[in-house]
C-alpha cells in the first residue's frame, strides 16, 4: 500500500510531531441528548443559552478538529508529492545510470579493438624496419660487391 520512503515518513511523522495526534475529545453531549433536551427544555433564557453554549463549544471544538484534519492532510498530500518526485527522479537517474553502463562496455570493447590493432600495427612497422634496415645492408654490401668488379 504504502512505498518504504511513505512508511518512514509517517513514522518520522508520529515521532515528531506527537502533537499532531490529536484525541477527538467526547462531547459533553451527544446528538441524540441535545434533540431530547431540545424537546423538554422550559422557555427559560438561561437554559437556553446554556444549551446554544455548549453546542457552539462542541462546534468549535469539532471545527478546530477538522482544520487540523485538513491542514494535516495537505501536508501529506505535499508529502506524497515530494517523494513521488525523489521516486521517479530516482528511477531516471537508474535507467541513465544503466544507460551509461552499457555505454562504458562498448568504449571498453572498442578500445580493446583500438589496442589490439594498434600492437598488430607496431608489429608490422617493427618488422617493415627490420626489413627496410636489412635490405639497405644488403644494397650497401651489392654496392660495395659492384665497385669491387
Amino acid at each position: 500500500m504504502f512505498s518504504g520512503a511513505k512508511m518512514r515518513l509517517l513514522k518520522w511523522r508520529e515521532k515528531k510531531h506527537s502533537s499532531w495526534k490529536v484525541e477527538i475529545p467526547k462531547p459533553l453531549l451527544d446528538r441524540n441528548q441535545l434533540l431530547e433536551q431540545l424537546s423538554t427544555i422550559s422557555e427559560s433564557g438561561d437554559d437556553k443559552n446554556s444549551l446554544i453554549q455548549q453546542k457552539v463549544d462542541f462546534l468549535k471544538k469539532n471545527l478546530v478538529i477538522i482544520k487540523r484534519g485538513l491542514e494535516d492532510s495537505q501536508i501529506f498530500l505535499a508529502l506524497n508529492n515530494i517523494v513521488e518526485n525523489i521516486e521517479n527522479e530516482v528511477r531516471s537517474n537508474e535507467d541513465e545510470i544503466a544507460t551509461l553502463k552499457e555505454r562504458i562496455k562498448s568504449l571498453k570493447e572498442e578500445n580493446n579493438s583500438l589496442r589490439r590493432d594498434l600492437s598488430m600495427t607496431h608489429k608490422k612497422w617493427t618488422e617493415s624496419e627490420r626489413q627496410s634496415v636489412t635490405l639497405e645492408i644488403e644494397c650497401d654490401h651489392l654496392k660495395y660487391l659492384n665497385t669491387l668488379t
